[in-house]
């Protein structure tokens, strides 16, 4: 073991120091991923979270018993992914739900924190600095988002988060000097994301113009046609065994379809229009930040004339800003002649591509304040880096998790006014001081290491370690939640501890049941219920206002038929907000007998509803405010 005084003298500015040439860089690129994946690794094993490429691996291998007709089925099951495909592949081969969903929540939470560990390589050139960046982000929340959410390193809708951090990953090895595998992957990459398959295509167009690297070699070609080649096969699978028929659809009724998704879901969440907000203003410098951010730092970096950018760095920012001038082209084509945007740009959601814009914000953000403030010992750098600390620390106790950048129209403290508007200050504070420091407008430089004052940088470097570690020691105390899920439902509070009898009820109604279980809206209001814990019993589960998605459009029509006939649409063009007011009323009114027919139409075996709802069946079961009812037979 060192002791106090050896530890005391380990120097994080030798540590931290940028490597002298591309080529250290890219002899450490290797290592630093793998370091890098195995910290995500144990991110993801110790807090784990239940994915969505896992619940459609369900409905794939067949387990949960979904009919071919229910709009997620039709919508979940055709729509092409490796990633669930590789899921109901693994259930089919006899492993738990829960452990696949371990080896998937491991695996993607590694690519996560090896993706941004590399990129932090090639832009800071320091790779202990680069694994600690990862390490930093996993506590807040990254803003930014372009109307698509992310989450570092594991949200439950995994798809868009994997394709971001895959893009990013293939890369950072196509610009390190793995370019066989790079584009082994660039070929199959389609088959994990269509739409950041055609930004990963993009940015490797871009990397060959700037390298003039002729695509057409051979030793290039065979790799990128070999993945090609696997995603072509992946795909016939999922063409002839996995996709169900579908009866044909009429132009009018695409159209329809189409109309009222965009209406009801669409330009409400991830396809809105800045233009229909109601503070325009506010929302278009909120929507631009990272790439107004991103421009501003790398100005300022290439102006230092230090080295700051150099080789690999430079690369990966000319890409990222080619795939960003055309993502904000398409997003003013949308704002401002949306009739004449194709329809599939808008389907392929490509706002979300500028998320690696907002990724890169962070990165940077927080590899050049430590970079300042520990190897080149500027004061301006250090108070942003005692910013930076607090708000790390603030954010691990903090439920919904602190920003990093200013979010006006962000309720980070919900309704509190004066908290969001004091918090927006301090993250804009911490952004002065940061490009202050990096034009170098004063403020001097710390004292020597051998005070407090001067050995401030490895104490807030310390704490932000300190940090990580002990969220990781708290989950690391309690392995019993990796091996029973159901523990770890009660652990995360998926399910209500005061009630002593959800064991019981959640084995004999929920997993025992017969039958699908409709769950009405709003059934888990104030009962500390979640429907995360519904995932482990393998029945199949559905609830209005029946939805669907233009990637399937006859999941659309067939909510539209359910919406009609179980939840009492009396119009097609209802919006969902409008059914599920009606709804009560609606199922108050039914007669067993209709619950009768509805059960032998669909199938159904029990409703499970709020306490506030009546019906005209007799109560089965109860737990807390949740009521069961099973439909007459």
């Amino acid at each position: 073991m060192r002791s106090l005084a050896e530890l005391r003298s380990i120097d994080l500015r030798s540590l931290f120091a940028p490597l002298p040439s591309a080529e250290a860089v890219n002899g450490a690129f290797a290592r630093t991923a793998w370091l890098a994946a195995l910290l995500g690794l144990i991110q993801g094993l110790l807090n784990p979270q239940w994915l969505n490429n896992v619940i459609d691996g369900q409905l794939i291998a067949g387990v949960t018993g979904c009919p071919t007709w229910l709009p997620e089925y039709i919508y979940e099951v055709n729509s092409f992914s490796l990633m669930n495909q590789s899921a109901a592949a693994l259930i089919h081969l006899g492993l738990s739900d829960w452990t696949v969903n371990l080896i998937f929540s491991a695996g993607f939470a590694a690519l996560a924190y090896a993706s941004v560990a590399t990129a932090a390589l090639l832009l800071l050139r320091a790779p202990l600095l680069a694994l600690l960046i990862p390490l930093v982000l996993t506590d807040l929340r990254l803003v930014g988002d372009h109307y698509y959410r992310i989450d570092f390193p594991l949200d439950r809708s995994i798809f868009g988060i994997v394709g971001m951090h895959g893009t990013l990953m293939i890369l950072t090895l196509l610009i390190a000097g793995r370019t066989r595998l790079a584009l082994f992957l660039v070929g199959l990459f389609p088959a994990v994301h269509a739409s950041w398959a055609i930004a990963l295509w993009l940015m490797t167009g871009v990397w060959f113009l700037l390298t003039k690297t002729n695509p057409f070699k051979r030793a290039l070609l065979i790799p990128f046609i070999s993945g090609v080649a696997l995603f072509l096969v992946i795909g016939a699978i999922h063409l002839n065994f996995i996709k169900t028929e579908q009866p044909q659809m009429d132009p009018a009724q695409v159209e329809e379809a189409w109309q009222r998704f965009m209406r009801d879901d669409g330009r409400k969440n991830h396809n809105r229009l800045i233009g229909e907000q109601a503070n325009v203003a506010l929302e278009s410098v909120q929507f631009f930040t990272s790439e107004i951010l991103l421009l501003l730092l790398a100005g300022t970096l290439w102006r230092r004339r230090s080295g700051a950018l150099l080789g690999g760095g430079a690369r990966l920012l000319q890409a990222v800003f080619g795939l960003m001038a055309v993502a904000m082209a398409i997003r003013l084509a949308l704002e401002f002649a949306t009739e004449w945007v194709p329809r599939p740009l808008d389907v392929l959601l490509t706002s979300r591509w500028m998320n690696l814009d907002a990724l890169l914000v962070h990165l940077l953000l927080i590899g050049w304040i430590i970079r300042l403030a520990v190897v080149e010992r500027l004061r301006l750098a250090l108070w942003a880096l005692g910013l930076l600390t607090v708000i790390d620390l603030g954010s691990a106790f903090y439920k919904r998790r602190l920003p990093l950048l200013p979010c006006p129209d962000c309720p980070t403290f919900s309704e509190r006014a004066l908290a969001n508007g004091s918090f927006v200050a301090v993250t804009t504070i911490l952004l002065a001081l940061l490009i202050a420091a990096l034009w170098r407008r004063g403020g001097g430089v710390l004292a020597e290491r051998d005070s407090w004052r001067g050995r401030m940088p490895e104490i807030f470097v310390g704490v932000m370690l300190l940090v990580w570690g002990g969220r990781a020691l708290y989950h690391a105390v309690d392995l019993r939640q990796i091996v029973d899920p159901l523990y770890f439902s009660e652990r995360h509070r998926h399910t209500p501890r005061h009630c002593d009898d959800w064991k019981r009820f959640y084995q004999e109604r929920i997993v025992d049941g017969d039958g699908l279980l409709m769950v009405g809206p709003q059934a888990f209001e104030n009962t500390h219920f979640n429907n995360s814990a519904l995932y482990l019993s393998r029945r199949c589960i559905m609830g209005p206002p029946f939805g669907g998605h233009p990637y399937s459009l006859d999941s659309l029509l067939s909510s539209r038929k359910l919406n009609a006939q179980i939840a009492c649409a009396p119009d097609p063009n209802i919006t969902g907000a409008e059914l599920v007011a009606a709804l009560p009323a609606c199922w108050a009114n039914k007669s067993e007998a209709e619950w009768r027919a509805l059960r032998r139409e669909y199938g159904i075996g029990a409703l499970l509803l709020n306490a506030r709802w009546r019906v005209n069946l007799p109560e089965s079961d109860r737990l807390c405010d949740l009521r069961l009812y099973e439909l007459p037979k």
